[in-house]
């Protein structure tokens, strides 16, 4: 899957993911375009399999733009699509990262000194808990208007069959 450096760029300045900004990293990117769009095609799988699947509605990353000229889209749910699928893979870069600093997690002491090496994962837990439950929740309501607009326009219950007129009645067995 091709994804967009322009959609990969706009993940980075999410994750704030800038060299200048990375003292201790020698001012170099904490996260690879590859590794970035690798998150990115899995946060859009995430979208396109998630309940309630709805084949005619998936998106890829061309969905974005408009064809004639390139430029992203101005259709408000696919803005809001895209804007989901960088918080998911935000999400999934904040847990590799988190796995990254876990793994490597270092703790030293002597004296009355102690020094911690990669022990930020901590920190990364209540940011992924907030990401995962605003992804989730907008994803569930984008989802769940989408699957509205596509219903039929009348939708007819057990209690429908019942009505006459004016009259509503249920047959009691």
């Amino acid at each position: 899957m091709r994804v967009p450096l322009v959609i990969v760029n706009r993940l980075r300045r999410n994750l704030r993911d800038f060299p200048e900004l990375n003292n201790l990293l020698n001012n170099q990117y904490e996260s690879s375009d590859e590794s970035l769009a690798e998150n990115l095609a899995d946060a859009l799988s995430d979208w396109n399999a998630a309940s309630p699947y709805m084949p005619e509605h998936q998106v890829n990353f061309v969905s974005f733009f408009i064809p004639a000229t390139g430029a992203p889209t101005t259709d408000g749910r696919l803005r809001g699509i895209l804007y989901l699928v960088i918080r998911k893979a935000a999400i999934i870069t904040l847990q590799s990262v988190g796995v990254h600093q876990q793994r490597n997690e270092l703790q030293y002491n002597t004296g009355n000194s102690s020094v911690a090496v990669n022990d930020k994962w901590k920190n990364f837990q209540t940011t992924i808990q907030q990401y995962m439950q605003d992804y989730e929740t907008k994803r569930d309501q984008i989802k769940g208007q989408i699957n509205m607009e596509d219903a039929p326009a009348v939708i007819h219950t057990d209690m429908w069959y019942g009505v006459r007129g004016d009259q509503a009645f249920i047959d009691v067995l």
